[in-house]
């Protein structure tokens, strides 16, 4: 299929592998509906309780806070639409941040929620530290 689909990832996990394993998801997470809730959500909760799985999440700074360059063409790689965007508003810029933070949220609960160790790593970050961190609590 077209664009990301973790859940279709961690469905084929589950049905492929049987016997308990670690599992590390790398991802940027960003494959949520409209309304901020990720569409993996299900397969996740499946996903961790039948295997010892940590999520690497990767993450540009410019995902939670858009530039403020004027209006832009954007197109979504994965699913191909286009649309204009004027990032010189600052009421699109405040919507966009509140909606990531939002999903950035509702990944957190999720994870605390099916017990699943986390790490976050900026772009801009070394991440060998975010590494060393997770590893540590395992």
């Amino acid at each position: 299929g077209d664009g990301t689909d973790i859940g279709a990832a961690l469905q084929f996990l589950t049905g492929a592998i049987k016997k308990k394993c670690n599992v590390f998801l790398l991802s940027d997470l960003l494959d949520a509906d409209a309304d901020g809730k990720p569409r993996y959500e299900d397969a996740l909760k499946v996903a961790a309780g039948r295997h010892d799985l940590s999520v690497i999440k990767v993450h540009d700074p410019v995902d939670y806070a858009l530039p403020d360059v004027g209006l832009v063409h954007i197109k979504d790689s994965e699913t191909g639409r286009a649309a204009w965007v004027d990032t010189s508003n600052p009421a699109t810029r405040t919507a966009h941040s509140r909606w990531m933070h939002a999903l950035h949220e509702r990944e957190r609960h999720l994870f605390n929620l099916y017990g699943i160790d986390s790490v976050d790593i900026s772009t801009d970050d070394d991440y060998v530290k975010g590494l060393m961190a997770l590893f540590a609590r395992r």
